[in-house]
């Protein structure tokens, strides 16, 4: 009966910590940036260039999601976009964050969604 939170980079790698990276002049710690010819490099500076790019966690098939996430924690939290044209010239790490809190009795049946919800818990604890 706790509640379900996730807080989670839908890349590879935090646009965020490539940030920190690039300011404090070291290198990522895995390959998961992407140069202009879109080799895998730890260098945080790519990011900051036309045609860079950030491994996705779950493939092309996360990207909309990803995108979704980007502009509603973005643009619509009011703290901007990771594109070129939206870094901050002074360097400067802007995290921004949406939260949807949700009143679940109004959506579903409280016991059926609890049962559903102790049930998915224990399949995905049981999994090797």
């Amino acid at each position: 009966d706790k509640p379900f939170i996730l807080d989670m980079a839908t890349c590879h790698s935090a646009f965020g910590k490539a940030e920190i990276a690039r300011n404090k002049g070291v290198p990522m710690d895995s390959l998961a940036l992407l140069d202009a010819e879109g080799n895998p490099t730890t260098d945080p500076n790519v990011l900051f260039q036309e045609n860079r790019g950030s491994l996705g966690s779950g493939g092309y098939k996360l990207f909309g999601l990803a995108l979704a996430c980007e502009l509603l924690a973005g643009a619509v939290a009011g703290g901007g976009v990771g594109c070129p044209s939206q870094v901050p010239a002074d360097g400067n790490v802007i995290n921004c964050m949406l939260a949807f809190v949700l009143s679940p009795d109004r959506l579903a049946s409280m016991p059926m969604m609890m049962e559903q919800i102790r049930d998915m818990q224990e399949f995905v604890k049981a999994s090797p």
